[in-house]
């Protein structure tokens, strides 16, 4: 339950309000309240209230999460308004499940589900959670879906970027017989201390490589129609590319990709019968590598060997807006194709405030 309505305010753009117990309207201190995928967060006191600093002008989403009730994600509408959010919170009320205490959880189902999240298999040389224990997994023999829920924030170490990452998991589902999943989490990001300036180094280093292959980076570079410059190739199966008529990529006439422009706000759709190809270079984009493009179209040249990832890109809920912040409103879709890495794991995952040097 909540309520939200803009305030008209100049210069910077806040958030505020109080969190409530729904049941007796009691303020709850300690709650966690963030903005997802960014550095920006607090924790209420003891009156409920809380203040955060929205990063900009786009599209941004409020996670307030507390241990005992249920997490509540509010979109927040992009301009230049600033928000009162006064939100209450339900008690978190979950369905037991009786499992035997023989029955173990499947290797199988445990792989998936960190392999999903983090991108690669936990290590604590590389990605880890602090708290695995938390996780169960139901799996239904019948239907062949596994399902997986978290009772509190999954606290994950980045040790390759040097973020502790809070992450909300508000459901997740792996149908077996269509590899299909589906999944609702948000997370909030805090840098940790580097133990030296070496380690400092080494994590502002693997921040801009793979911000280079962002998310972020890729919505940026659609939105200021820069995407050959930072490394963005958008391509469909069998079809010839030539780079002088893509590096004006907004003003292509396929009609598979459609970019309008509203004032400010611009939205792109990619119908569901479309195959559109990203593939991630990491650098400017050269004649080269183009030319490996188009031997790959034509079936001389490994996909997996052209570029350093290659996803599906979808809009399965209609059109995406995208902000100059690299923040974006409704859903993009992408799967990874030719064996390539998955750019949603949380290996692949930076802070939207993040800005290289």
């Amino acid at each position: 339950m909540f309520w939200i309505f803009p305030v008209t305010l100049f210069g910077q753009r806040y958030i505020s309000g109080r969190i409530t117990d729904a049941e007796n309207n009691e303020p709850i201190p300690g709650v966690s309240v963030f903005i997802a995928n960014t550095t920006v967060g607090a924790a209420t006191g003891a009156d409920g209230f809380y203040r955060l600093k929205l990063p900009g002008e786009g599209s941004y989403r409020l996670t307030v999460s507390h241990i005992g009730y249920q997490s509540v994600f509010s979109d927040i509408d992009p301009g230049k308004n600033s928000y009162k959010a006064d939100i209450a919170l339900k008690v978190n009320v979950i369905e037991e499940v009786t499992v035997s205490a023989n029955v173990q959880f499947r290797k199988r189902d445990i792989d998936l589900f960190w392999k999903t999240v983090l991108g690669k298999p936990p290590s604590p040389k590389t990605i880890y959670a602090l708290n695995p224990e938390t996780v169960y997994y139901y799996y239904n023999s019948q239907t062949g879906i596994l399902k997986v829920t978290c009772r509190e924030p999954l606290q994950i170490i980045n040790n390759e970027t040097g973020y502790h990452i809070k992450l909300i998991i508000k459901s997740f589902s792996h149908n077996y017989n269509t590899n299909v999943q589906t999944w609702e989490w948000e997370r909030m990001y805090r840098e940790i201390e580097p133990v030296n300036q070496s380690q400092k180094t080494v994590w502002e280093e693997n921040r801009k490589k793979i911000y280079q292959s962002s998310l972020t980076s890729f919505v940026k570079s659609l939105y200021h129609n820069t995407l050959t410059e930072n490394g963005f190739l958008l391509t469909y199966p069998r079809e010839f590319v030539n780079l002088d008529n893509y590096k004006n990529f907004s003003k292509n006439t396929n009609p598979s990709l459609i970019i309008d422009s509203i004032g400010d706000i611009k939205t792109f759709n990619i119908p569901s019968d479309s195959e559109l190809v990203l593939i991630c270079f990491g650098k400017k984009i050269t004649k080269t590598d183009i030319d490996r493009v188009n031997m790959a179209q034509r079936g001389s040249l490994s996909w997996s060997s052209v570029g350093l990832f290659q996803n599906s890109l979808k809009t399965p809920n209609g059109p995406v807006q995208i902000f100059s912040e690299g923040t974006f409103k409704n859903a993009i879709q992408m799967i990874p194709c030719f064996d390539s890495n998955t750019l949603l794991g949380l290996d692949m995952a930076l802070p939207v405030d993040y800005v290289p040097n």
